[in-house]
């Protein structure tokens, strides 16, 4: 199955969007390590899982639980951490 990954803050540098492919009956838990391995392939350099065990998957609507299925065809976007000031 493919998920189309929408790229925001740290992670805006590797695209704006990318594909990845995932096994049926993955997880947004799953995705967090596949995400790392796409990142890796973009750039062997990346060395970061903190940044995306801290960034959150979300639809248009909602931030979505580890747990949650993922379906073919999914559009997400990843919500790395933010700070102000």
């Amino acid at each position: 199955m493919n998920i189309t990954i929408q790229c925001f803050g740290a992670f805006r540098p590797f695209g704006e969007a990318l594909l990845i492919s995932v096994s049926h009956g993955a997880t947004v838990a799953d995705l967090h390590g596949l995400f790392l391995k796409k990142l890796k392939e973009i750039d062997p350099s990346f060395d970061n899982p903190i940044l995306i065990d801290n960034s959150r998957f979300a639809t248009e609507t909602t931030l979505l639980a580890s747990s949650t299925l993922l379906e073919e065809g999914m559009q997400l976007a990843v919500i790395p951490p933010v700070s102000g000031g």
